[in-house]
């Protein structure tokens, strides 16, 4: 990001933080600007104290808006959603401050920070309008689109050696947000009720779609199939996806990119058939690291070694001091680092805020909205076999859409109950 931008949106951010005290449209502005960086994996630092703009940001955003908070926290204690979010959040911090043999205080702030943001996302959609929430959904999708329009000068070619928000993110961005931008735009293209709109939906659908297939990342690749096949829920409708989307990548410009992740499939299938995965150097490192982390959930299987831990333990394991590998399994991760303890907190969470959601667009608004914080959760749950997205930032706004569509039909069920009595 030029130095420009980010002495703009700083200086924003201030303004906002000024103004949001007393004024209730500067806390929605305030309440958008975190979406927007949330979804966009935007951090700005603190001017003097080091420290990032976003969490300081919401914290404040949290006691300006306490009312507009308390209304949310009534609303998730009767959804019973509230004790498992607030019981997870205790208890990756205390994880990582007391078990974690790489205890980090930014670890645990972050962990706690998902909280706030969680309550605030379902706080603000509750309190706004239909307009505004419709705003709410642009915003998060504006956030998105910018990891990926930063990384077309990877494969437009009239781009190539510009940059666009900074230098040009790694593969797995882009394509991670293009897989959650995904329910977003079909929510779109089915409650807009022009024509031009829904084309437009269509368009940023297809466009979306090469973006993330010609990053050659696999495992968004499979997850973005994943949500188009729950979307309509049909057999034939599968069928015919995967159909169109081989026609379509074998059509897509080749790049450094799409050439590597073809080569990496063929190789992983010939490694599969004839029984040697352990010696291909992608799958053998992601079948090590899950044994790695398998091995060490055994030996703790209760409440784990501790958020955060995994670095120095693979290590240690391994005598490889010094070098750093992510686990590439985001539930093997979190077996090893929160044991059951923290694997049943964070699964009935889920369970909380998914349950009883419809399965379908309907056209409701806070129903479709649901629908986007499920089709999202899949999305989160399928890569995270592949990858680490299962206590990130993003992962809890998608379940805060989820949680939030839960609380506005009691509170709708609330009022006509109310109106009929």
């Amino acid at each position: 990001m030029s130095g420009l931008l980010t002495y703009a949106l700083t200086a924003m951010g201030i303004l906002l933080a000024l103004t949001s005290v007393v004024s209730a449209r500067s806390r929605l502005i305030l309440f958008y600007a975190l979406m927007f960086m949330t979804m966009g994996g935007l951090q700005l630092e603190v001017p003097l104290l080091g420290s990032g703009m976003r969490s300081a940001l919401a914290l404040l955003l949290l006691v300006v808006s306490w009312r507009t908070v308390a209304t949310a926290v009534a609303w998730l204690r009767a959804t019973r959603i509230l004790a498992p979010a607030a019981l997870l959040a205790v208890y990756l911090v205390v994880s990582n401050l007391v078990l974690s043999s790489d205890p980090s205080f930014k670890t645990s702030f972050e962990n706690a920070g998902n909280l706030v943001f969680f309550v605030l996302c379902i706080a603000f959609l509750l309190s706004a309008d239909d307009r505004q929430i419709k705003w709410v959904l642009a915003v998060m999708g504006l956030g998105l689109a910018s990891n990926i329009l930063a990384y077309t000068p990877r494969w437009v070619p009239f781009m190539s050696g510009r940059t666009i928000f900074g230098p040009v993110p790694h593969y797995q961005e882009p394509a991670g947000s293009g897989l959650l931008l995904l329910p977003i735009l079909l929510m779109f293209l089915h409650s807009s009720p022009r024509i031009r709109d829904r084309a437009a939906s269509l368009a940023g659908i297809v466009f979306v779609t090469v973006a993330t297939f010609i990053t050659g990342a696999r495992t968004p690749a499979a997850a973005f199939l994943a949500v188009l096949a729950l979307y309509r829920r049909r057999v034939w409708w599968a069928l015919a996806l995967l159909a169109t989307g081989a026609l379509v990548f074998t059509m897509l410009p080749e790049n450094e990119q799409t050439e590597r992740m073809v080569d990496r499939i063929q190789q992983l299938s010939l490694a599969a058939r004839t029984g040697t995965l352990q010696q291909n150097p992608d799958a053998g490192m992601r079948l090590e690291n899950i044994r790695i982390a398998l091995e060490g959930f055994t030996e703790r299987p209760v409440f784990g070694w501790g958020v955060g831990s995994w670095y120095s333990y693979r290590q240690t394991s391994t005598g490889m001091l010094g070098y750093t590998l992510s686990a590439h399994s985001g539930w093997a991760l979190l077996l090893f680092e929160t044991g059951l303890a923290g694997m049943i907190l964070y699964l009935f969470l889920i369970y909380r805020c998914l349950k009883g959601l419809q399965l379908r667009f309907t056209g409701i608004l806070a129903d479709d909205i649901g629908f986007v914080g499920l089709l999202g959760t899949l999305a989160v749950m399928v890569v995270s076999l592949g990858g680490d997205t299962l206590l990130k930032r993003g992962t809890f706004m998608l379940l805060g859409l989820a949680a939030f569509s839960r609380c506005a039909r009691l509170r709708s069920e609330a009022s006509r109950t109310g109106t009929d009595g």
